[in-house]
Order: structure tokens, then sequence, then C-alpha cells
């Protein structure tokens, strides 16, 4: 490999100009990534270290792209979404038929339909108006650990 006129190898190989290969920050796996989002989640701003990695290793990301209905009114069960990148539009369907958007959620926005969190739908649908990360939680994920 040819070297750079500054007399050293290319910075591309390696690091971040401004981060040398010894202080590159490794990549965080799935977990530590979900931890730091529950982190940073004012609603779970209440619970220890601890219990966010159990909640963190309960859920489950999705991956939803734009137009995709996720979520509808006739959906059972309790399931708490937490929108980790992207934007959702909460709305209902008008007696006439017309689409009636009630909400945009964007990033870090926790909605769903579990009692035990006062979260409610309240007869509304979900759909990814961008593409969406969305970390899922559903009644069994806590109930059942």
């Amino acid at each position: 490999m040819a070297r750079s006129l500054a007399g050293g190898w290319p910075r591309s190989m390696f690091a971040p100009a401004n981060q040398s290969p010894a202080t590159a920050v490794p990549k965080r796996s799935a977990v530590e990534t979900k931890v730091a989002f529950l982190r940073e989640n004012r609603i779970f701003a209440g619970i220890s270290d601890a219990e966010r990695w159990w909640l963190a290793n309960s859920t489950t990301m999705v991956t939803y792209g734009s137009g995709r209905i996720f979520y509808s009114p006739k959906d059972k069960g309790d399931v708490i979404f937490i929108l980790k990148r992207g934007r959702v539009n909460l709305f209902r369907i008008e007696p006439d038929g017309r689409k009636l958007v009630t909400a945009q959620l964007h990033h870090g926005t926790v909605f769903g339909e579990m009692a035990m969190f006062g979260q409610g739908m309240y007869g509304c649908h979900a759909e990814a108006a961008r593409d969406c990360l969305i970390c899922v939680l559903s009644r069994p994920d806590i109930t059942d650990s």
C-alpha cells in the first residue's frame, strides 16, 4: 500500500481522523445500545441499571418500512412501543372512510396499549410515516421473567 504524502499510512484505513487506533471506541452490542437508549428516556429514569439491562434483554427491536401499519385497534394484547428512530403517525378512520392523523410521534416517544403503564391507543392505528426502528415490549416480556 502506498504511503500518504504526510509520510504515514492513510488515516481512513484505521480510525476517524480525530482518533488513533488505540483510542477508537469499540462498537456497542445490540443490548448495550438498548440500555443506552432506555437510560436516555425519562420514563425509565427511575429504574436501576440492572433493571434496564433486564428490560433490554426482554425486548425486541423491530424495523418497519414507511407506510407499514403495525398496530390497529383490533389487535389484542398489551404492548408498549419505544420509537428509537423514524416517525410514526397515529390515526383513526372516520365514519366516512377518511384517515384522520391524531398524532405524529418522534424519536424517544413511548406509546402503545398497556394498562399497567397507563398507556392507551384509544382506538388509533399506528403507521410508520418514515422507516422506523422500534423497541417492542409486551406483557409476557414483563410477567414471564
